[in-house]
């Protein structure tokens, strides 16, 4: 029993340090963005700002699920690297942000077990309209209003700062802290599920396992019979 309680625990481990191992790196790749970059966004010099909405989720945040795009608008006006034109017509670019909630499932089942709100940022070539680049941020969406409405405000900071990292700009120490942060936000929800059904699974096996250990060592007794009368009263 204690065998096979190991190997469950050593297996439950190595799934947690798989994911673990992707998650990370994938960190690691976006750190490389900006070598790759469409030299259309560097150079561009007007963008219009278009919004793709959000799902009724983002209407915990104030300002509902057109918060992301007013206040993306003012984080950009205030960044001043580009100017932002009132018709695709006239922009080099068109940023594109949407709000999005999709649900995550339980580990070891298909049975949704909260969501992961995010915002979205497409940027596409007026032209063709094809997506020269796509990034987005996480969402903290817990606690008060007050509190959430900040986290929504931090992640509208990591978007803008996402791209000016794909432009050249160099963050601060502070301001890549955040991106960091953001970027775990994820990963630990992640890490999490994955140990609590890790841990779950191996108390589920030794549960079943102490079960079958009880019903083996138990003596099989045939249930005692009443004491038959004297016939015809007894039972044929």
């Amino acid at each position: 029993m204690h065998a096979t309680i190991r190997k469950l625990f050593c297996y439950s481990l190595a799934l947690v340090f798989l994911n673990t191992t992707t998650l990370l790196k994938a960190q690691s790749t976006a750190s490389t963005a900006s070598s790759l970059t469409p030299p259309q966004i560097t150079s561009a010099h007007t963008i219009f700002l278009s919004n793709a909405g959000g799902s009724t989720y983002f209407n915990a945040f104030t300002g509902g699920p057109d918060r992301a795009y007013t206040q993306l608008l003012g984080a950009l006006e205030n960044w001043n690297r580009y100017q932002i034109v009132q018709s695709p017509s006239q922009a080099d670019l068109i940023f594109e942000i949407q709000g999005i909630a999709p649900a995550t499932a339980s580990p070891g089942n298909d049975i949704p077990g909260g969501c992961s709100p995010q915002l979205i940022l497409r940027i596409r070539d007026p032209q063709s309209n094809a997506i020269l680049w796509t990034t987005s941020a996480n969402v903290r969406a817990s606690g008060l209003q007050k509190s959430r409405d900040k986290g929504f405000d931090q992640s509208i900071a990591v978007l803008v700062d996402h791209v000016r990292q794909l432009t050249g700009e160099q963050l601060s120490p502070t301001e890549q802290a955040a991106v960091r942060s953001n970027a775990s936000t994820y990963s630990k929800a992640m890490i999490g599920l994955l140990v609590a059904g890790a841990v779950g699974a191996v108390i589920m096996a030794v549960v079943g396992i102490h079960l079958v250990h009880e019903h083996q060592n138990q003596t099989l007794t045939s249930p005692t019979l009443p004491t038959c009368p004297t016939a015809p009263a007894c039972p044929i």
